[in-house]
């Protein structure tokens, strides 16, 4: 989203539609929904104040130990080569 009120917007049908969230940090407008260790999915939804801008993200738990898999392998492939 752009600007406060359409981000006003989004945080409020988020809540709607996934219920209470967890808020990590009170003093930024970040709010999770389930966990990537946890369940099929989880959720983060997002305002930066500089840009005015939202994001929700969505984000499949499969998927997201695919990538941490494979982040790790490279890891391991760099320090082999010295990186």
């Amino acid at each position: 989203t752009e600007g406060y009120a359409n981000w006003k917007a989004l945080k409020e049908v988020a809540f709607e539609r996934f219920g209470e969230a967890k808020r990590p940090n009170r003093y930024k407008e970040e709010y999770r929904w389930g966990s990537p260790s946890r369940g099929k999915s989880h959720i983060v939804l997002k305002y930066n104040q500089l840009t005015a801008k939202g994001t929700l993200f969505i984000f499949s738990n499969e998927i997201w130990k695919q990538r941490e898999e494979h982040e790790k392998q490279e890891a391991k492939e760099g320090a082999a080569k010295g990186f």
